[in-house]
């Protein structure tokens, strides 16, 4: 068997732990499987500090301890860019307009629904 390299951003594990976000997975290994690391450049839209992108060689046979989403990383390790329409506005107004809202009413009427409202 052979060792496994994988390119993935180092984030902090539990203990005994590494931890592999490889989008748009989020992987455990134990620390006694890794073999081999190092470091990569670090993207341009990456959060400084956030997590260390990296190669990691794994012990063949390694064990999968945990397999989860990095959906819940994504936001904490990546800077978004503002849309340009909300970034020249002093604030940004999601109200519905009055119109909207009477169709809206009409048209749940209309079919005998009730429309709920926050």
């Amino acid at each position: 068997m052979n060792s496994i390299t994988i390119s993935a951003l180092l984030v902090q594990g539990g203990a005994d732990r590494v931890r592999l976000i490889m989008d748009p997975y989020c992987l455990d290994f134990d620390l006694d499987d890794v073999l081999e690391v190092s470091e990569l450049a670090q993207p341009k839209d990456m959060v400084p500090g956030s997590a260390i992108p990296a190669k990691v060689t794994l012990k063949p046979g390694a064990r999968l301890l945990q397999i989860a989403a990095s959906e819940p990383y994504r936001d904490l390790l990546w800077r978004r860019p503002t849309p340009f329409a909300l970034s020249t506005r002093a604030r940004a107004q999601f109200a519905p307009s009055s119109g909207l809202v009477e169709r809206e009413a009409a048209f749940f009427a209309g079919r005998g629904l009730k429309l709920e409202t926050a």
